[in-house]
């Protein structure tokens, strides 16, 4: 575990390889396959503050939910961080599949939140595809707890200079890093200091991975509360609309 956290505060992320039994993978493709079919083949992002399907799968695989808590409590414990018991797990199902895959690519961002686990699903292997792998920005900006100074650095790194760079720039410019995504493994970063986004698929393609977050910065922010919640329900909307077509 030393090796694991001495890479992360090096470089800011880290692969730990096997971390997802064949089992567990099974379970989430189920889950994946699952919920897609309930949504018509189309993309969707299912978390754990817009119902309850989430936390249902997890309390389906108690092993799984139980080695993720642990490894993100040890984490927690070795950097020192204070109070992490008292804070909660969030997590994101987010599957790319026909319509809105260049709409979800490239869209370079920070998380609110210290510690991502990124734990690849589905995965393409398209040759001749960037086949939705992840570009991330190691520690592009320092930790801090001002919500002003967030909000300006969100509208500055994330809408100003793509619009001014385009991605392909923007990619050069900040020596993003592409990491190869491979089910089996999970993918720890710093998302509160790494900018970060996946790459497209190929039309056909289907990427599907789940994210889950801890440590919210700002987790007593009635702004990002709101503006989180404003999201689940815009992402809510488009499940219904889904489901319905």
């Amino acid at each position: 575990f030393n090796t694991i956290l001495k890479k992360f505060d090096l470089k800011g992320y880290c692969e730990i390889e096997n971390f997802i039994s064949k089992n567990e993978l099974t379970s989430l493709k189920k889950f994946v396959y699952l919920k897609l079919k309930k949504n018509n083949g189309k993309t969707f992002f299912l978390s754990s503050k817009s119902n309850n399907e989430v936390s249902k799968f997890f309390n389906n695989n108690k092993t799984l939910k139980k080695k993720i808590q642990s490894f993100l409590y040890k984490l927690s414990e070795k950097s020192n961080i204070k109070d992490y018991k008292k804070r909660d797990i969030y997590t994101v199902l987010r599957v790319i599949k026909n319509e809105r895959i260049q709409k979800e690519s490239y869209q370079f961002h920070f998380d609110a939140h210290l510690f991502t686990i990124l734990v690849p699903i589905f995965i393409p292997k398209t040759k001749n595809s960037n086949n939705g792998h992840l570009f991330i920005s190691p520690n592009l900006r320092k930790i801090n707890n001002s919500i002003i100074i967030n909000i300006f650095q969100k509208i500055f790194y994330q809408i100003l200079l793509k619009k001014l760079l385009g991605y392909k720039k923007l990619i050069k410019t900040f020596n993003f890093k592409k990491i190869i995504l491979k089910p089996g493994s999970i993918f720890l970063f710093n998302g509160f200091r790494n900018l970060h986004g996946n790459a497209d698929i190929a039309k056909d393609d289907l990427r599907a991975t789940l994210l889950i977050h801890f440590y919210d910065v700002f987790e007593k922010s009635q702004l990002v509360k709101l503006n989180r919640q404003l999201r689940i329900w815009i992402e809510n909307k488009r499940i219904k609309k889904n489901i319905n077509d």
